[in-house]
């Protein structure tokens, strides 16, 4: 997002966390113990609160905000996937 939309690198990194909780929520039952004493037991909840709290901070927190559709979405995150950090990714 930094590199094609010229977004301002935390913004990039920051926008896409409640997607990323929600994929990450289910993957490892001691990470989801950790989930839960943050937010709850609900990850739609969860997802809802974190989703909240940064649009109360300015970020927006939907692709579509910066410009992207969804087939460019999903070219961004499957090359994203491919690479190292990807492989590492919390929810891989």
């Amino acid at each position: 997002m930094t590199l094609r939309h010229g977004l301002p690198h935390g913004i990039a990194c920051s926008f896409t966390l409640p997607f990323v909780l929600g994929l990450a929520w289910g993957c490892d039952p001691s990470r989801d113990l950790v989930f839960e004493s943050l937010f709850g037991p609900d990850r739609k909840q969860a997802q809802a609160h974190l989703r909240d709290f940064l649009l109360s901070v300015g970020v927006k927190t939907e692709f579509e905000d910066y410009g992207v559709g969804p087939d460019e979405q999903a070219a961004m995150i499957t090359y994203a996937m491919q690479g190292a950090r990807g492989k590492n990714f919390i929810a891989a």
